[in-house]
Order: C-alpha cells, then sequence, then structure tokens
C-alpha cells in the first residue's frame, strides 16, 4: 500500500518563503515609488484647486484676491482668502504633509512669488497682467506644472516635463524653464 503524504516538507516550505522574499523584494520599491508618484499627483491637484478657489472667491465677492508662493518654507498661502476646510483660517498650504515628504514647490509669475486675481479672475503680478502663471511641484525626478493665464480661467495640471530636470540636474540657479 502507498504512503499518504499529510505535509509539505521543509524543502517545499523553504522554496515557497524564497519566491516570496523575493517577489516582495521586487515589489515593494516599485510600489513606495508609485505611492509617492500618487501622492505628488494629488498633492499639485489639490494646489490647482486652491487657485481655482482663490479665482472663484475673487469673481464672486467682486475684489482682489492675492497669494504667494514661498519656496524656502514650501507653502502656497493667501491671507486674503479663508481655508475653504477651515474657515476662519487663513488659506495656507504646506506640500510637505508630513516631515519624511521630499515635495518641493517653485513658482513663476512673470518672476514674482505673488499673484493677485482682480474681480473679473485675471491674474496680475506687479501691477501688470500676468501672461502665464506656473507652479511646479517636484520630487527627485518627477513632477508636476500648475499653469494659469489670462486668457481664459483653466487651471491645468501637467505632469512635468523630463527634459527640465535634466536641465536641472546641470543647473543650480533654481529658476523655472
Amino acid at each position: 500500500m502507498p504512503r499518504c503524504h499529510r505535509g509539505v516538507t521543509v524543502f517545499e516550505l523553504t522554496v515557497v518563503i524564497l519566491i516570496v522574499g523575493l517577489l516582495a523584494a521586487i515589489g515593494t520599491p516599485h510600489f513606495a515609488s508609485s505611492v509617492r508618484q500618487r501622492d505628488l499627483r494629488n498633492t499639485a491637484f489639490e494646489v490647482a484647486s486652491l487657485v481655482r478657489y482663490i479665482r472663484d472667491a475673487a469673481v464672486n465677492e467682486g475684489r482682489t484676491i492675492r497669494f504667494s508662493v514661498d519656496d524656502h518654507e514650501d507653502v502656497f498661502f493667501s491671507a486674503d482668502v479663508e481655508h475653504p476646510q477651515t474657515p476662519g483660517m487663513p488659506l495656507r498650504y504646506c506640500v510637505k504633509q508630513h516631515p519624511k515628504s521630499t515635495f518641493d514647490i517653485q513658482a513663476s509669475f512673470d518672476t514674482h512669488l505673488s499673484v493677485a486675481f482682480d474681480y473679473e479672475g485675471m491674474p496680475w503680478a506687479n501691477g501688470q497682467r500676468l501672461a502665464t502663471g506656473l507652479i511646479r511641484i517636484t520630487t527627485e525626478a518627477s513632477g508636476y506644472d500648475i499653469r494659469f493665464d489670462s486668457a481664459d480661467s483653466q487651471v491645468f495640471v501637467h505632469p512635468t516635463p523630463d527634459h527640465v530636470f535634466d536641465s536641472l540636474a546641470g543647473s543650480s540657479d533654481g529658476e523655472l524653464h
């Protein structure tokens, strides 16, 4: 009579554990990168949403509302309008939501760091109508650009082109291209 096996051998168990460990070692960096990329995209869309909120508030309230970007503290803020989620508090959004975040924020509004939307929703920088505004949220070698201009009332979010990171690697001027 043949004997019936009721378990697995130590060798079979070791092979399964090695395969699972190998898959985890391969998948973990990709998973962490995907999570970081998702958080970066969500941060860019949050900032774009706040730009729209400020523009809409200026039109709806019939007044000028200014916002600024502080690229040293990685903060987007406006003292002229309340934060939509915390009434009574000025709008302030830090792109580094947790201490380990490596996100950075940069802005270029015709070489200025502040923009004012007038009662018609038109952006102004330093007393002149803004041609194009750019806010860039980045981390390591990827990022998102938030663009708006005076031609229409749209705020667009696009991945930052790869050539930008190539040029930034060779320069230290910190200018947006």
